[in-house]
């Protein structure tokens, strides 16, 4: 995922390790074409997104939170 600071806003994922964050149009185009490059970039950051959506984003997470349980540390 490619984002900019305020579309990551309110999302617990860090820049460089479950996305990557760029706030112009330079930077976006520059980290969408580092992705398509970085084959083993594009792995790590699908893999570190997609324990966190287990962990915060998916219906288990939200019973858990409704449940007491805060989010897990990643």
């Amino acid at each position: 995922v490619v984002s900019t600071s305020i579309g990551a806003e309110g999302l617990h994922a860090s820049a460089g390790l479950h996305l990557l964050v760029a706030d112009t149009l330079a930077d976006f185009a520059a980290s969408v074409s580092r992705l398509l490059e970085e084959s083993e970039l594009r792995t790590q950051l699908a893999s570190a997104g997609r324990v966190l959506y287990e962990q915060c984003y998916t219906w288990d997470a939200a019973w858990r939170r409704l449940d007491g349980e805060k989010f897990l540390a990643v």
